[in-house]
């Protein structure tokens, strides 16, 4: 009896925390875009939403994770998406799941204002670099296996980051115009451009997982 009583309460309590977290996040992003992000102190994001810094620090571990958010929630959906296309010509596989992605309007309002405060920012190149390593790496456990080459093979890595900095592109791009380019656009136009030689591809796995961990 008394556990039944107490889940309303605790349902409530875990909405206003959601809540809360959105609206930390939502001015955070919004000072960062307009004073940069190591002008924003954690008291200042605190005192614009109208709550504590221990609030801040109750939510977020410190400004940085509030910026990043979760890197690796966006790399598993476009992995999952890669992974879904069979298309034999791999540039054009590529190019359907970048599409394919942007179709699915992955990116909420607060993760538009994410990518834009990161873009405008020009911060943190380590963790740039780390983020786009982990793509570099799923794109090129995707070609290893459609190639069937090891992951390890010069070829492989290098295309993958080729292949990797139009879809950087095309997210930067997108991110510029407030989210209204036309994804498709953006990316045949980066693809158009890049000379990437590969070696003749192989069917598409039946099992995606495989490509995954490569």
């Amino acid at each position: 009896m008394v556990e039944r009583a107490d889940r309303p309460s605790r349902g409530r309590s875990n909405a206003r925390g959601r809540r809360t977290r959105a609206h930390l996040e939502r001015v955070a992003l919004e000072l960062f875009a307009r004073d940069g992000f190591e002008a924003t102190t954690v008291e200042a994001i605190a005192e614009a939403a109208g709550v504590s810094p221990r609030t801040f620090f109750h939510h977020f571990p410190s400004k940085h994770d509030l910026l990043w958010g979760d890197p690796f929630e966006e790399l598993n959906r476009f992995g999952e998406v890669l992974l879904a296309q069979d298309v034999p010509d791999l540039r054009q596989a590529l190019l359907a799941a970048i599409v394919a992605h942007a179709d699915a309007n992955p990116y909420g309002e607060l993760d538009l204002l994410r990518l834009q405060a990161i873009r405008q920012s020009g911060l943190d190149p380590d963790g740039v670099g780390r983020w786009e390593a982990a793509f570099s790496d799923l794109l090129g456990s995707w070609l290893a296996t459609r190639l069937g080459l090891p992951a390890t093979d010069l070829r492989v890595r290098a295309a993958a980051t080729a292949l990797n900095a139009v879809r950087s592109f095309v997210v930067e791009e997108w991110a510029a115009t407030g989210g209204s380019a036309d994804v498709g656009e953006l990316a045949r136009t980066a693809l158009s451009v890049l000379d990437v030689t590969l070696p003749g591809a192989v069917p598409a796995p039946t099992d995606g997982g495989s490509a995954a961990t490569g």
